[in-house]
């Protein structure tokens, strides 16, 4: 089957596309795994949205705002402890949706961190994803987790999100 240059042009644009938006995905986590902050920082749009639902603290929900807000949040204390003894993993099957310069997505999510000496799972659940395409470079401009289970301490059960997702 032959295919007109614009219309391949046009799928391999989208396959570039859906590669681009796994590499910023894992890249998310890799960063926030290992930091720096500064790098991480920069994968979010200017106007970004974090919404952690009630992941970080159960009695309320955690929403990030702005760069600003995303380098408070991952340069803090409670955050850095982390660096280095998290995993967050994106795993499939997963959703990308493309729709001009704007795109969304669905992953599973999976955190293990070292415990005791030992890895643990701490976290199962789903993130949705608003992204944006500005300049050429796909960047997040939304995040949404939904938590299905979560480590068993009062400190950390966590529930989805109430408020509508992107």
């Amino acid at each position: 089957m032959t295919m007109p240059g614009a219309a391949l042009a046009d799928r391999v644009q989208r396959l570039e596309d859906v590669r681009a938006i796994r590499q910023l995905i894992d890249l998310n986590w890799f960063l926030a795994d290992a930091g720096p902050a500064d790098a991480f920082v920069q994968l979010y749009t200017e106007d970004c949205v974090i919404d952690l639902g009630r992941l970080v603290t159960p009695e309320r929900d955690t929403i990030v705002e702005g760069h600003a807000g995303v380098h408070a949040r991952y340069t803090d204390h409670g955050h850095s402890q982390w660096e280095g003894r998290s995993h967050h993993v994106s795993a499939g099957p997963e959703a990308i949706l493309i729709e001009g310069d704007e795109a969304r997505a669905l992953t599973y999510a999976m955190t293990t961190m070292l415990i005791d000496g030992a890895p643990k799972m701490i976290l199962v659940g789903f993130n949705f994803w608003r992204l944006r395409r500005a300049a050429g470079r796909w960047r997040i401009s939304h995040r949404c987790s939904a938590c299905r289970a979560a480590r068993s301490s009062a400190s950390s059960t966590a529930t989805r999100p109430t408020r509508s997702r992107p």
